[in-house]
């Protein structure tokens, strides 16, 4: 009883992240960068209580153990939220310096499930290879 109470939040929480990022894909096409963040974060703060702002202050090291342990993601919930800001960042200009921290904290995701997750995605190698080609000077290299 308790395991399936855990699966519904899981669930549920990975359902959120999947709206956020639609309402990310349809606020891209008709407002601005800024307005765009501006709503995911306050959607994600609501709903998660996750904020981007305070997470890509997060050092590198700490910033997957940050979302694993304070906020409880699973792996599929960290493709979510790594989907967002990748497609966040994909809105702003590389040379913007908030660009390279989402295109940097997308990256960390990415990496770590590359690692982690069993099953190989080419969705996800490809994002990783437009984030090393957006911000080659800035992304760390294993």
């Amino acid at each position: 009883m308790r395991e399936d109470y855990i699966l519904k939040q899981i669930n549920q929480v990975a359902q959120v992240l999947a709206a956020i990022l639609s309402k990310v894909f349809d606020s891209s096409k008709t407002n601005s960068f800024e307005q765009t963040f501006e709503q995911t974060n306050n959607l994600l703060k609501d709903h998660l209580n996750l904020d981007i702002d305070e997470l890509i202050q997060v050092d590198q090291e700490e910033f997957i153990i940050t979302l694993k342990e304070k906020y409880s993601l699973k792996n599929e919930e960290l493709t979510h939220f790594g989907d967002i800001i990748f497609e966040l960042a994909n809105q702003k200009s590389s040379q913007n310096q908030p660009a390279h921290l989402l295109y940097q904290k997308a990256g960390i995701i990415y990496k770590y499930l590359e690692i982690e997750e069993e099953i190989f995605s080419l969705d996800r190698h490809f994002k990783l290879e437009q984030i090393e080609k957006e911000n080659l000077d800035k992304f760390p290299k294993n």
